[in-house]
């Protein structure tokens, strides 16, 4: 998966051109957008109106290409959790969630594995992915 980021080691946060942002206490997932013609998947991450004063985007976004992976815990849709509890990956054919790997473990075909509050989780993978924010406006 070619992408412009990467996980960071603490496994909340994901680090784009020497920025950070923690995905486990200064945003939530706003919004997930399906293209099944195109095959693209689309994350949104919304920052919290409680969020420290260090956080420097409104919205992170990720944006999938060319997907051939997709697979959303039972309940994901029914609870639409929006807090990430940690996220890293996964090798294709693991399906224990309870270990992730980290950014130095990770292959071209691992797949990214966010786990949400209540074990609910998105494990995705594509040919690549991008990560674009919005920076907050000065108050």
């Amino acid at each position: 998966m070619n992408k412009n980021f990467i996980v960071a080691g603490d496994a909340v946060g994901i680090e784009i051109a020497d920025q950070y942002f923690d995905l486990h206490n200064d945003f939530g997932l706003s919004e997930m957008v399906i293209g099944f013609g195109d095959k693209r998947l689309r994350l949104r991450f919304t920052r919290y109106a409680t969020a420290s004063p260090s956080a420097k985007a409104s919205v992170l976004e990720l944006r999938f290409e060319d997907v051939d992976y997709l697979n959303l815990s039972a309940g994901f849709v029914r609870k639409l959790p929006h807090e990430v509890d940690e996220f890293g990956y996964k090798q294709p054919d693991d399906f224990d969630h309870d270990w992730l790997m980290r950014e130095r473990h990770a292959a071209a075909s691992g797949h990214l594995f966010f786990r949400f509050a209540e074990d609910e989780f998105i494990r995705v993978h594509s040919q690549s992915v991008t990560a674009t924010f919005e920076l907050a406006p000065r108050v």
